[in-house]
């Protein structure tokens, strides 16, 4: 009897899908896609929001479609995938993350091998606009204001950190590191 995949492992197997579809030049289209991965546009809507905020994910105006900007077509090689996993905080989710374990655990065949479970993390699909903004201050070194629990916050930011499922941002506020947890934050400025 075949076991029904998790719903992070339909996700994991659709962005390394639709990943490994983009760095080999495919543009690639919402209703296309969720035909193929019988799921609804609005969640393929989101896959390309979490991509996007790690790919230089490009658009066609004419045809809606996306595509990786072709300066990087076929660039990522295993540096860029081990750096990928680091940042996602994946790289010990797996025993290795050389050339020969990946093409397996990349290969179309790979989900009657390998199932991850039980990895919770929140959509940071909701987080697109904050991570543009966060980024661009903590690279500028600008100050931001935002609400935070009700309370308007000026901060230096520091960085944004993946911890146990949840996005937090480290800034300095009033001379004090604190985290913010990213969900509770609104109505981001950058001063």
């Amino acid at each position: 009897m075949k076991r029904k995949a998790s719903t992070h492992e339909r996700l994991a197997e659709r962005l390394a899908n639709i990943l490994t579809k983009l760095n080999t030049g495919y543009q690639l289209g919402v209703a296309e896609l969720a035909h193929e991965f019988q799921v609804s546009t609005r969640t393929v809507e989101r896959d390309f929001d979490r991509l996007n905020t790690y790919l230089p994910l490009l658009q066609d105006e004419s045809s809606k479609k996306y595509f990786l900007d072709p300066v990087y077509l076929g660039r990522f090689k295993l540096q860029d995938i081990q750096n990928f996993a680091q940042l996602s905080g994946i790289s010990e989710l797996y025993p290795s993350l050389d050339m020969s374990f990946l093409r397996g655990l990349l290969d179309e065949r790979a989900s009657q091998v390998f199932s991850a479970k039980g990895y919770y993390f929140e959509n940071a699909g909701q987080f697109a606009a904050h991570f543009q903004v966060l980024a661009e201050a903590i690279h500028q070194r600008k100050h931001i204001s935002f609400i935070y629990n009700s309370i308007l916050r000026l901060v230096q930011p520091y960085r944004l950190i993946h911890y146990q499922g949840n996005w937090y941002l480290a800034a300095s506020c009033d001379g004090e590191l604190r985290a913010y947890r990213l969900s509770k934050i609104d109505q981001v400025t950058q001063h």
